[in-house]
């Protein structure tokens, strides 16, 4: 298996299999243990409730102790969990596994340095080379092996902070600044914040709800949480709340609905953010990545920001916070990273940082994103045998050239790999519907083509 935007993932038990997880826990722990002195290095390893995350953390498990260090489980927490503890803890590095927003069916494994931040390109390079060798552990024997540790200290600190970040964000006692009490529903998606999310709001006086919200392996992610919206949008209606939030099931992003059942995506929530905070909007400029809607460049314009554009993927919006020294950046997606509370992208954090701007300012959540305007963008997701290389295909690149041409002004066409599914994504963005779905539709039958020239007729198709 090879390394994705976010780590290794693939069917649980076929492509992901135990195995696979020893020979990583194995690599990936001599990498990341050499330099380390005095006591024997230590693994955090956090887990979702799929059900195969049992099977793959105990073979995570066997493989860092293979390589003579102590796995230290946190049980099921998000996966912004791991990176806070390594952070607090001094671990040498850590694990998540966790398929995030993938079906129930899928699994996969999220890598952190001792430094809480996902590993370089160069030391996942490494780590694959492991993943297709056989096991060298001759100098591992008794009793250099590591014993397992469990670590439930590093989850009552994150919840802490957490519960502290939202007082800190603007949370009093006054109810709001208009004196009416909060009504907030959660959409958990059966994932990693199931319980994490009511140890978080439990207790303030406001009327927090939380729905799909039970540990169960065969649900995560289904028919709910930010993938799936529709649930949220009929309970936030149905109970008259004044928004909801869905996580999806690792719950390193999260999306919003307002009371009218609209969704409120990364997009507005960065510009919610970017305007009413002061240290943000003092910072000048806004991190986003290419599939941010035009919209928000604008809304950002007008209040005096910038935003600048990095490839697709929260661990380029990291990357480029931390080189510029910028406060605020996150994707369309949901996954919001205010690098002045923490190096990752947190769905509990930004509900917490968002209720505290709309509880202290006393504005509701339609007042905060009000022009905030979307330009219509249509994505399909073309379904391939492999995705490497259509860039450099003459003809691909040709046609999508002359499509993006013939739109001129009109829009612009992105099209780039998955870096966790079999599939090239297609997206154009237009202030016109129309041109868009024409060019999204010319560019998907391109990419169709190509796969079938390589791999066979009939082979590709959409999704959207």
């Amino acid at each position: 298996m090879k390394f994705g935007t976010d780590g290794i993932r693939g069917v649980a038990g076929i492509e992901l299999t135990p195995e696979v997880a020893m020979r990583l826990g194995f690599h990936a722990a001599r990498l990341l243990s050499k330099g380390t002195r005095g006591e024997r290095a230590k693994f955090a390893i956090g887990k979702d409730p799929r059900l195969s995350s049992d099977m793959l953390e105990a073979a995570l498990c066997s493989g860092v102790m293979l390589a003579g260090a102590n796995p230290a489980l946190l049980g099921v927490v998000s996966t912004p969990a791991v990176p806070f503890a390594l952070r607090e803890n001094g671990f040498a590095g850590g694990f998540m596994i966790t398929a995030s927003h993938n079906p129930i069916e899928d699994n996969g494994i999220k890598v952190f340095g001792g430094d809480g931040l996902k590993l370089s390109e160069q030391l996942e390079s490494k780590i694959e080379i492991g993943l297709s060798a056989k096991l060298d552990y001759t100098d591992s024997q008794s009793p250099f092996y590591g014993r397992t540790l469990k670590d439930s200290t590093s989850r009552r600190k994150y919840v802490k902070f957490l519960r502290d970040a939202l007082r800190r964000a603007g949370w009093n006692s006054r109810a709001n600044a208009k004196g009416n009490r909060l009504k907030i529903v959660f959409d958990c998606a059966y994932g990693a914040t199931s319980e994490l999310c009511r140890e978080v709001f439990s207790g303030f006086d406001a009327d927090f709800s939380f729905i799909n919200a039970e540990f169960d392996g065969k649900r995560i992610n289904l028919k709910c949480g930010a993938t799936d919206l529709s649930s949220l949008k009929r309970n936030v209606k149905k109970s008259g709340a004044n928004f909801g939030v869905a996580f999806d099931g690792d719950g390193d992003r999260a999306l919003i609905v307002d009371s009218a059942g609209r969704e409120v995506d990364g997009d507005r929530i960065l510009g919610i953010m970017a305007v009413n905070v002061p240290r943000y909007k003092k910072s000048g400029c806004v991190v986003a990545t290419v599939m941010s809607n035009f919209g928000l460049e604008e809304f950002l314009s007008r209040n005096g920001l910038n935003l600048m554009r990095v490839p697709v993927g929260d661990k380029y919006v990291l990357q480029k916070l931390i080189e510029t020294g910028l406060l605020l950046g996150g994707e369309q997606s949901g996954h919001i990273v205010m690098l002045d509370k923490a190096h990752a992208g947190d769905g509990l954090l930004t509900a917490a940082a968002i209720i505290g701007i709309v509880q202290s300012m006393g504005k509701s959540i339609e007042e905060l994103s009000d022009g905030i305007r979307k330009y219509p963008q249509i994505l399909t997701n073309v379904r391939v045998e492999s995705k490497s290389g259509w860039d450099t295909d003459a003809m691909v690149k040709k046609s999508l050239a002359a499509i993006d041409s013939k739109m001129k002004e009109r829009g612009r066409l992105l099209v780039r790999p998955s870096g966790t599914e079999p599939v090239i994504r297609v997206m154009v963005e237009s202030p016109s519907r129309s041109i868009a779905k024409i060019a999204v539709d010319e560019a998907s039958s391109v990419i169709r083509a190509w796969d079938a020239r390589r791999h066979g007729a009939g082979k590709a198709r959409s999704t959207r």
